[in-house]
Parts: C-alpha cells; sequence; structure tokens
C-alpha cells in the first residue's frame, strides 16, 4: 500500500508524535510511505522519503495562505501526489496549509476517484477561530455554528474575525478533499456534530514505553505536570492551590516540565515567589520526561483551554501513573475513573484534589495504576489504529 502522510509541523507536540508514530508503524508494516511537513523550523527527518514546505515569510504572510491558499504550493503538492499516485492520503493537523492542501488533493481525486483522503482533527480550529473553544470568561464554547463569535463572549482580534468569516469556506473545502474526517477525542467529535461537522473517533495509537511501572510505595512523593507552562493551560491556578494545599508541609513536591511561555514569564517569576516544594526542570527530551513521570506518584493536567487528546495523559496512564485532570475536552475521556477530575477554573477545587492525594491509599492508587495501564493497552493498540484508518491488518516489524 502506498501512504501519502501529512502533518504541519515535524516536532512540536502531540499531534508531531502522533504522525511520527504512525509513519514508523506503517514502515514498520511495509507499507511504501512518504512524508510531508510545512515546517519552518525543520532540519531534518529520519523517515526515507520525506518533503518539507516551509511556510515562513512572517505572520500577514502565513495569515493570507491560511486563508486564502497559495497556489505555488498548492502546484507543488499536486506535483508531488501525482508523482507518487498514493492509494491513501491522510493528513494530520494542517492549519497555515490547508485550503493549499485541500485544493491539490480535490484536484487529484477527480482524476483518481479510487484513492481514500483522510483527515484526523487534533484540535479544535476545525470548529472555532481561536482554535480553543472557550469563551474570555472560560467557559466552554460549542464551536462557531452552535454560537456567535461576534457577540459578547469572545473579544475577537482581527486577524480570528478574518477567520470566522471564511470558516464556513474553509471546511467545505475539507469536505470536497477528505472522504472521512476522524478525531482520537468523543468530545471533538461530538462538537463537530454540533457545527454540521461529520467525523468519527479513532484513538491515537501509542505504544506502552519500556519502562517498569513501580508500585505505590517506590515511587516519589511527586506531582508532575507536564506541558507548555502558561495560563491557558492552567498553570496559575495549580501554583495558587499547590500554596493553599496540604502537599509541601507534608514534603511533597511539584515538578513542572515544559518550557515557560514568553509572555508568561514574568507571571510564573511572581508566583514562585513564595511558594515551597515546587522544582521547574525545563524542556526535557520525550525519554527524561517519561523517566519523570514513571517516578511520580500523580501527573497532573489543569488545562483551562479544551484539550483534545493530550499525549502527555497518554503516556502517563501507560506508566501506570496515576491522573489528575481538568473536566473539560478530551481528558476526562482518556482518565475515566481511575484517577480525579476537577474544576480547572475553581482554584479550591484544585486545592482539594491536591490535599486528596494524601489520603489515597495504596489499594486505590494501584488499582487506578493498573486499570489506566490497560486501558491504553486496549484502546490505543497500533494495531486496532491502523485497522480503523486503512482497513488492513499489521504486525509490528513484518
Amino acid at each position: 500500500m502506498r501512504l501519502l502522510i501529512a502533518n504541519e509541523l515535524y516536532e512540536c507536540g502531540g499531534a508531531e508524535n502522533v504522525f511520527r508514530d504512525e509513519v514508523q508503524l506503517c514502515l514498520n508494516a511495509g507499507f511504501d510511505v512518504r512524508t510531508i511537513t510545512f515546517d519552518p523550523n525543520f532540519i531534518k527527518s529520519e523517515f526515507p522519503d520525506h518533503h518539507n514546505y516551509p511556510i515562513d515569510g512572517g505572520s500577514a504572510w502565513k495569515l493570507r495562505i491560511r486563508l486564502f491558499g497559495d497556489s505555488a504550493l498548492r502546484s507543488d503538492l499536486l506535483q508531488l501526489i501525482e508523482d507518487f499516485q498514493p492509494e491513501v492520503i491522510h493528513v494530520h493537523n494542517a492549519v497555515n496549509s490547508m485550503l493549499s492542501i485541500c485544493s491539490a488533493i480535490s484536484a487529484y481525486r477527480a482524476r483518481h476517484p479510487s484513492v481514500t483522503s483522510l483527515q484526523t482533527l487534533h484540535d479544535y480550529g476545525v470548529v472555532c477561530p481561536r482554535s480553543w473553544c472557550i469563551h474570555d470568561d472560560g467557559s466552554v464554547c460549542s464551536g462557531y455554528c452552535a454560537e456567535n463569535c461576534f457577540g459578547d463572549k469572545c473579544c475577537l482580534n482581527f486577524q480570528d474575525k478574518l477567520k470566522r468569516l471564511l470558516m464556513n469556506r474553509i471546511n467545505s473545502a475539507r469536505r470536497h478533499a477528505f472522504d472521512r474526517l476522524v478525531s482520537p477525542s468523543e468530545f471533538l467529535v461530538t462538537t463537530c456534530a454540533a457545527n454540521n461537522i461529520a467525523a468519527d473517533c479513532v484513538r491515537n495509537p501509542f505504544k506502552a514505553p519500556q519502562v517498569s511501572c513501580s508500585s505505590f510505595s517506590e515511587r516519589d512523593d511527586v506531582i508532575v505536570y507536564v506541558g507548555a507552562v502558561s495560563e491557558r493551560k492552567g498553570c496559575t491556578n495549580l501554583i495558587k492551590a499547590w500554596k493553599s494545599s496540604d502537599l509541601a508541609r507534608a514534603g511533597w513536591r511539584l515538578r513542572i516540565i515544559g518550557s515557560v511561555e514568553r509572555d508568561y514569564e514574568d507571571t510564573f517569576t511572581s508566583l514562585l515567589e513564595d511558594a515551597n516544594g515546587i522544582n521547574v526542570l525545563g524542556k526535557l527530551s520525550r525519554e527524561e520526561t517519561l523517566e519523570e513521570i514513571v517516578k511520580a506518584k500523580y501527573l497532573i493536567a489543569p488545562s483551562l483551554w479544551i484539550e483534545n487528546y493530550p499525549t502527555t495523559v497518554l503516556e502517563a496512564l501507560a506508566c501506570g501513573t496515576v491522573c489528575l485532570g481538568s473536566n473539560r475536552g478530551g481528558i476526562p475521556e482518556l482518565i475515566g475513573k481511575d484517577g480525579i477530575l476537577f474544576n480547572p477554573l475553581s482554584v479550591p477545587a484544585i486545592t482539594k484534589v491536591l490535599n486528596e492525594c494524601l489520603i489515597i491509599n495504596r489499594v486505590i492508587w494501584e488499582s487506578w495504576s493498573k486499570s489506566g495501564v490497560k486501558r491504553v493497552r486496549r484502546e490505543n493498540d497500533p494495531q486496532v489504529y491502523l485497522g480503523s484508518l486503512f482497513g488492513t491488518e499489521f504486525k509490528d516489524g513484518e
């Protein structure tokens, strides 16, 4: 099978990890794979047939390509697709390049109607011009068709207003280009349905990390946070809750892994001034991050914005680390009954959950830990993933 797999960036976050994991799975299965990215910071790929088209010409240029497409990019993509003659085209997140990709795929499908094309939706840009689906007051939005983006709940800037005006056009192009839209999160699938977009749920593939899942007594009294350090990720409320919790006084540690966003640096520094028991580790490699996760008793995901299917929670569950998470977006689906959910807008609610970590006993913790590991292995099995997408079975390593 010849597969063309595309993603906006090569290395950055969860969608990029899924993209690269899928490519490796397909190569291991013996498929003929060609990959495409649009990354201005791309350096080198580990994949043998990779093509990068850097979208890098300043924010205004990127906005123009995002909203109106680019004829040169469309022509290059169509030529590449014609040369490769894929049987299946799978596009992951494509923000700036969406219209150009859709135009090239539609043109190719007009001449090759047997090709199958699909897109995985990794974030809420399909239903929200700001891509996070929350109102200015922090409440959850139902999407651009279900609610009024120009009302009082969201103060859109000029670029976001342009995006909103053209979202119908972009989604129409998406419908013509792809046979099928999928998302790893049932929450996004439901939100898409409320905005007249048909999608179905296919969980991200995940191979359990090669780490030893230690028991409750072998773990450190640590809660780990992994991700971008920012307001929208819930870091402010998390640190405020930590300060008012009993954990620091009991000798527990909060370890923060990730880069601090530039516009949040001053706020973050101020929050840490009178905080005890917090270790800021900065950005670590994926392997180093997994080592920290598997040593901790808990991972916390306090995100204010609507996460789709956060890889950090998936990794924690696979490591047997119990998760505490925001009760919005795809996080509740991941954690299920194997952890604790909370309202990320409420500092007292987060404080209460943190204090519960002191009273959760070994039996409950290990029950949640083992259940989470089993669920990841069942729901995120790579063979099930490729079968759901491409209608084929494979054995990794063949």
